[in-house]
Order: C-alpha cells, then structure tokens, then sequence
C-alpha cells in the first residue's frame, strides 16, 4: 500500500512539474519568417521596404500605360480593362497604392525610430529617401501624407499638393544631412539591407539629389 501512494504521489509531482512548464514550450524560438515590429531590425525593414516600393513603382507604371492610352483593351475586355480609368472597386486599380501604403509606407517609421536609436544614420537617410519618392509617386492632389495617419492610421485625414510636395523636399534634404554623417560603431553597415544601392552612400547621395531637383522643377510649373 505504501508503494502503491508512494507512485501515485510521484505521478502527481510528475504531472504538475510537466503541466507547469508547458507554456513556456513554445517560446523557445523566434520565427524568423514572421517577424514582429519590436523584434524586426532597421535593415531587414530596408530591404523589404526597397522591394514594396519596386513593385508599387511598377504597377503604378502599368496603370499610367493604360491611362495614356499606350495599352489598350476593349471595355470590359477581361480583368485589366478598367485601369485605364479610376475604378477603386477593381482591385488592380489600387494594387500601387496598396503595395506603397501597406508594405512600404508603413514600415518606415518604425525603420526611422529603430536606426535612429541605434545611430545608423545611413539607414535614416535611405528611408527618407524612399519616403519622399514614394509618395511623390502616388500623389495627384490630395492624399494621406502625415506619417501619424497616412503610415499608421485605418482613416487618416487628406493633406494638400503643398504640403505634400514640400514634405518630400524636406525629407530629401534630412537624407542628404544624415548621409554625410558618420555611422555609430555598432551599426550594420548600409549594404547589409540595401538591394537598391548596394550601400553605396555616394548613388544614395545622387539619387537624393536628383530627385530635388525633379520636384523642384515640377513645383515651380
């Protein structure tokens, strides 16, 4: 009898010992293919951000092809005849707003705030960059600009041409400062995260430059 308690109450130690660990089972790992924004790093978000913007670029591209007349299809002539007009209900209407404001835009912020912290003033830069030119893209008028709302909010409010074109500039002229600036001694080097530029400063610097000088010149006509 005695031997008989003595395995039950073993059995019961076992079982509270085994339940009492469980929870933490799962926590061993970190999935790398579904990173999380407190543990996604400033070049990972670069490198991602780079490859939403190509695609944005691309579709928006596609669609201005269609709008000028350059590919044409007859009306109601299969799935892409409607890109030729503003159709928001025709999901490839809006794949490059999709493409820019969900998978760039949004991550820029936080790509902002993490290289900052960590002095990756070159990752800054790129950013900035990115930002100015993707939404120089999608602009025509008004739309969401303000990182608060545009880059974060469900119903953001709508900010003018102005404000719009003069933030990019701004966001230029912050990337040209932050590129000449000298990167903290723990940081990844910019070619880690940069497909566009393969971390070269110097292409980021004349992309910056460039792009200045083309909003400028659409600004004063």
């Amino acid at each position: 009898m005695k031997l008989f308690k003595s395995m039950i109450l073993c059995s019961v130690g076992a079982l509270m010992t085994l339940f009492s660990g469980c929870s933490d089972w799962l926590d061993v790992n970190v999935d790398p293919e579904n990173p999380t924004a407190g543990n996604a790093t400033y070049d990972s978000r670069l490198a991602h951000i780079e490859f939403y913007t190509n695609s944005a670029t691309q579709f928006a591209a596609w669609r201005s092809s269609m709008s000028m007349g350059d590919w044409t299809r007859y009306y109601d002539g299969g799935t892409y005849w409607s890109m030729s007009y503003w159709s928001p209900q025709t999901g490839a209407v809006t794949t490059p707003y999709q493409w820019w404001f969900c998978g760039a835009a949004v991550n820029i912020p936080f790509l902002i705030d993490k290289a900052t912290a960590a002095e990756a003033w070159h990752y800054v830069g790129a950013a900035r960059v990115i930002r100015a030119y993707g939404f120089m893209l999608m602009t025509d008028g008004e739309m969401p600009y303000k990182s608060s709302e545009a880059e974060a909010g469900v119903t953001p409010t709508y900010n003018d041409g102005k404000t719009i074109y003069l933030g990019c500039l701004a966001d230029l002229d912050t990337a040209i400062e932050m590129f000449q600036k000298e990167q903290g001694s723990a940081t990844a080097s910019l070619a880690v995260g940069d497909i566009w530029n393969g971390g070269s400063v110097d292409k980021w610097l004349k992309l910056a430059y460039l792009l200045k000088a083309r909003y400028i010149n659409k600004l004063i006509k």
